[in-house]
């Protein structure tokens, strides 16, 4: 069953802590990112829409422990995760879409 990634809320989110080993554009302006030890490829669904910049979430987050919120999503043809907050271990937002 295809279904559209949800909004992020508390209640179908959680966040991990995760080291970025790589940052590109994937298709439909997404931007994904390549963690440390996992396969899993999480992706900021259309991250450039959004007005992000890849060489500057390169610049700041690649090879430092970053908060990383993910929304609770799953579908047949797709197992990555989307990304709905990104954080310095400092508090620092670098992306935000959870609703308050």
């Amino acid at each position: 069953m295809l279904r559209p990634v949800p909004l992020p809320t508390k209640d179908n989110t959680y966040t991990d802590i995760v080291i970025i080993n790589h940052i590109y554009e994937g298709s439909s302006s997404d931007i994904i990112f390549e963690l440390n030890g996992i396969k899993k490829k999480p992706y900021i669904n259309r991250g450039i829409e959004l007005g992000l910049d890849i060489n500057h979430l390169r610049k700041h987050l690649i090879g430092k422990p970053i908060l990383m919120t993910f929304i609770k999503h799953w579908t047949p043809l797709c197992s990555n995760r989307s990304i709905a907050r990104i954080a310095l271990s400092s508090g620092e937002k670098i992306l935000n879409k959870l609703e308050s």
